[in-house]
């Protein structure tokens, strides 16, 4: 009798680990994550006989209608209500705001057999496993004989729980977006992978007989296609290199838990500036604190813009005591109520000292840092002439993206290249670029390392023509007259090689900017200059 009281106490720990599962599943997957677990003990339990004999009318009726019953029923679905629709717990309202967010698409339910059709599950993208449409009808085959081999041996808490998990994706089909649909078809293909591989493996060549053969078959098929279209996958899958945002973490000693304004489209800043207060202007993920100024907004319309000083209204900048921007010569002068306090090789820490002046304007730029003051222009002939105060950029040369000789587009070892015409003089070198590789810009007598990047970059299917911030490039010193610079690619290493990998690099803009401090000069002679801004009684 010892022996049977002695743990008694600890029969109060046998749901300790149920409430740490659920607990896990609500941080992963909030309250509705627990759908799954809840489905899955239904299906089991309305699968076994003695579920039926007691879900008997009579009985049910005599259980439901006890108080504490009712009671207990009406605190449940009052409860959900809440969870769904009020407070902080409202998830309801929140699955209707990510409905598309992270993917451009339903996500094949092919993918929970191990088959991948495309190279980036959230995307249409190319690449993806060959032949989807036979090893998608080979992994279906695969499957429907695991699940009768499971049947067969009695051991059916498995396949059970792959069809409560089934029928919750199904559930889900009408009222959710892709996005939470894609998160249900990735709850459920660990399962599917293990009522397929059991079987296959346990049967693989057991015994020979024909039947045995058949099934070694189908998993040689089956298995290898799965490994096949994963390492695809894997190996296609676009993991970004440390790039330029590895230098932030050098500012951290200074802005740790403070606010800070990162002036760029990278949604990973603020993992590089972890410890900070950091705010990023990103297009499809706006931040409340961040506001762009009217005359030189984020987007364009048909791109988005490089972010600099300028990007910013008053009130975002007076927000924020520290900023941090490219290094690139071509962009925005800083106002003047802000010094810069720390630099790396590619950034610049400004700190704020007071509140940013009034009166300061920007033509419009479209995606440079500054704007041609073209005289012939009837509305800039306007501007200029009716008075005010104009900061120019040195001489600058653009060249611009489709100028690339090869094309903007580089594949390991690959090489583009174009011309400026530069007076002689020391020359400011600015580039767009993302690249998975490291790259090189020359040109005769010159060379500059590029780090591999990909800070900002977009998925081409909403890139909007983004070609990225403007990196510091070199310093070039011209003689006078034409220079090709030519971009190189690395080349591919022996992994590289062996994996067939096809990553490619994106080149934008090439600009040239004269090594000499901004000038003020008054509107009037501001004439076939680049403004950088201007104060004035007419905006843009």
């Amino acid at each position: 009798m010892e022996e049977l009281t002695r743990p008694a106490p600890l029969r109060l720990l046998v749901p300790l680990p149920w409430v740490a599962l659920a607990g896990g599943v609500v941080f992963c997957y909030s309250f509705a994550g627990i759908a799954w677990p809840v489905a899955i003990v239904g299906v089991w339990a309305l699968a076994q006989p003695a579920t039926w004999r007691a879900l008997r009318p009579a009985r049910v009726l005599r259980i439901l209608l006890r108080p504490w019953v009712l009671l207990g029923i009406l605190v449940l679905v009052g409860l959900g209500i809440a969870l769904a629709i009020a407070g902080p717990f409202g998830f309801g309202s929140s699955f209707n705001q990510v409905a598309g967010s992270n993917t451009y698409g339903p996500v094949s339910p092919v993918e929970t057999l191990g088959i991948w059709p495309a190279a980036n599950y959230r995307l249409d993208a190319a690449g993806g496993a060959p032949l989807p449409g036979l090893m998608g009808a080979v992994a279906v085959l695969a499957l429907l004989a695991a699940v009768a081999w499971w049947m067969q041996r009695r051991e059916a808490a498995v396949p059970l729980a792959l069809g409560a998990g089934a029928v919750v994706y199904l559930a889900s089909l009408p009222v959710t977006g892709d996005y939470s649909q894609a998160k249900a078809l990735m709850i459920i293909a660990p399962l599917t992978m293990l009522v397929i591989i059991r079987p296959l493996v346990t049967e693989f060549l057991s015994r020979i007989s024909g039947i045995r053969v058949a099934w070694s078959a189908l998993a040689l098929a089956f298995i290898a296609g799965a490994v096949w279209s994963t390492f695809v996958v894997l190996r296609d899958a676009p993991v970004g290199p440390p790039g330029h945002g590895a230098q932030l973490e050098a500012f951290l000693p200074i802005v740790h838990g403070k606010p800070v304004l990162y002036a760029g489209q990278d949604r990973y800043a603020a993992y590089d500036l972890l410890g900070a207060d950091t705010h990023v202007p990103l297009v499809e993920f706006p931040d409340e604190k961040v506001s762009p100024n009217s005359e030189k907004p984020f987007d364009t319309g048909d791109a988005y813009s490089p972010i600099d000083f300028d990007s910013f209204n008053r009130g975002t900048l007076d927000r924020f005591p520290y900023v941090v921007t490219s290094r690139g010569a071509w962009n925005s002068e800083a106002p003047p109520n802000f010094k810069r306090i720390a630099k790396t090789a590619d950034f610049i820490l400004w700190e704020r000292t007071g509140s940013t002046p009034r009166g300061r304007h920007v033509l419009l730029e479209g995606t440079e840092a500054g704007a041609r003051a073209h005289c012939n222009s009837p509305e800039v002939r306007i501007l200029l002439e009716s008075g005010g105060e104009a900061t120019l950029f040195g001489e600058t040369v653009v060249g611009t993206k489709p100028q690339w000789s090869d094309g903007s587009i580089l594949g390991n070892g690959e090489t583009t290249s174009q011309s400026l015409e530069l007076p002689a003089g020391t020359w400011n070198l600015s580039l767009q670029y993302f690249s998975p590789f490291a790259l090189s810009i020359t040109a005769p007598g010159f060379k500059q390392e590029l780090v591999a990047a990909l800070d900002g970059q977009r998925p081409n299917t909403i890139s909007l023509a983004n070609n990225g911030q403007f990196w510091p490039a070199g310093k070039f010193e011209s003689k006078g007259g034409k220079v090709e610079f030519s971009v190189h690619a690395a080349p591919a290493d022996w992994v590289q090689s062996l994996t067939g990998y096809d990553g490619e690099a994106y080149i934008g803009e090439l600009v040239a900017t004269k090594a000499e401090p901004r000038r003020a000069v008054p509107l009037s002679k501001a004439c076939g200059g680049w403004i950088d801004w201007y104060e004035g009684s007419q905006a843009p």
